[in-house]
This record gives structure tokens, C-alpha cells and sequence, in this order.
């Protein structure tokens, strides 16, 4: 956008408030000038309500600092928002950002799990790693949001983390490792799928 529309949208955001405040601060994600990052952080600590408007916005910027916003206020993600993160930091062009994804991945909670989810919607190679260490290290099993990716491109280990599933596993993993082999639907998952049912 130019200059002129930048100021306005600016000046907007600082000025307006309720839905009409919900809608400029989305509108910032458009905007290059730095200082829409500063207004976006402002708007995070203020409002909890904005929040998640607000890491949208940011992960939709291009502008100067607004990757570094999104990983100052990580820490304060809460599990009803790690979704969001997880996607808005995956749509993100930087190299970093997949970095962060991945060490987040490796933790432990909702984030986590989102990220690993996010991660394995962009078909990350680290995801199948990621998830044997986890097993092997600390007992837990991949989550859900992972076994689309385990079933389609996991390979071996794939495989093997899906049996996990299935033996330890409750009955919402069964169910969850059943909708993955049959978004797979060749010849091997329907075997597999046949061998669950027997």
C-alpha cells in the first residue's frame, strides 16, 4: 500500500475503538511501516480479546520487526491461541521462523502440539524425528494434529509411531489413526486398516 493509506490505517488503529479497533488493527498485517508492529504489541498487552486479531495481523506482516514481535511474545501464548501461533508463524517467509517452530515442537503442551501440527502441514521433514525422540525420550505419543502427516509421508517410523498409537493410545487416538490411513487410501493403509478391524 502507499504512503497516504499507511498513515490512515495508522492513525485508525490508534483512534478507534470496539470492532471498528478489530478491524484496523487486521488491517495493519498490510502495512510496512514499523510502526504498525508497535501499535500491534500495544493492542496484545492491552486487550486479551484483540489477541488473537493481533497475531494474525503480525503473522501476516511484512513489515520491519514483525517476526521479532511474534517471537517476543511467545512465552505468553496461551493454549487457547497456540493454534494460531503455531499456523501464523508457519505462514511466516523467514527461515527463523521454521527454526523456532521446530525447537517450540519439542517442548512440551498445546503449543507444541500446534506446532508439530504446523509442521506437519507444511510436510517438515524434522516432523517424524521430532516425534521418535519424543516417544523415546519422554513416552509421549504423537497428537493428532500429526498423524495425517505420519500416515501419508512418514515412512517406516511413520508407521511404527502409528502402531504406537494404537497400542497405547485412547479410543479418540484409534479413531484419530483410522481417518489418517484412510486419508491415505492405498493399498497398504486399507491392509492396515483391515488388520484393525480383525
Amino acid at each position: 500500500s502507499d504512503p497516504a493509506t499507511e498513515a490512515i490505517l495508522l492513525d485508525t488503529a490508534r483512534t478507534v475503538e470496539g470492532q471498528q479497533r478489530v478491524a484496523a488493527l487486521q488491517a495493519l498485517g498490510k502495512v510496512r511501516d514499523p510502526e504498525a508492529v508497535e501499535l500491534l504489541l500495544e493492542a496484545w498487552d492491552r486487550s486479551v480479546r484483540l489477541r488473537p486479531t493481533v497475531l494474525t495481523a503480525l503473522s501476516e506482516s511484512r513489515a520491519p520487526g514483525a517476526l521479532d514481535a511474534l517471537l517476543e511474545i511467545a512465552d505468553d501464548i496461551q493454549p487457547a491461541l497456540a493454534r494460531i501461533y503455531a499456523s501464523g508463524l508457519a505462514a511466516r517467509p523467514e527461515r527463523t521462523a521454521r527454526e523456532v517452530l521446530r525447537v517450540l515442537a519439542a517442548e512440551e503442551g498445546p503449543l507444541a502440539d500446534a506446532c508439530l501440527g504446523a509442521l506437519a502441514e507444511q510436510a517438515d521433514p524434522h516432523v517424524t524425528p521430532l516425534l521418535v525422540a519424543r516417544l523415546d525420550e519422554e513416552g509421549r505419543l504423537p497428537p493428532p494434529e500429526s498423524l495425517t502427516y505420519l500416515a501419508t509421508q512418514g515412512g517406516d517410523e511413520g508407521w511404527e509411531l502409528l502402531e504406537e498409537v494404537l497400542a497405547e493410545g485412547s479410543a479418540a487416538d484409534r479413531s484419530a489413526v483410522i481417518w489418517a490411513l484412510q486419508s491415505r487410501g492405498d493399498e497398504d493403509a486399507a491392509l492396515r486398516l483391515l488388520d484393525l478391524v480383525r
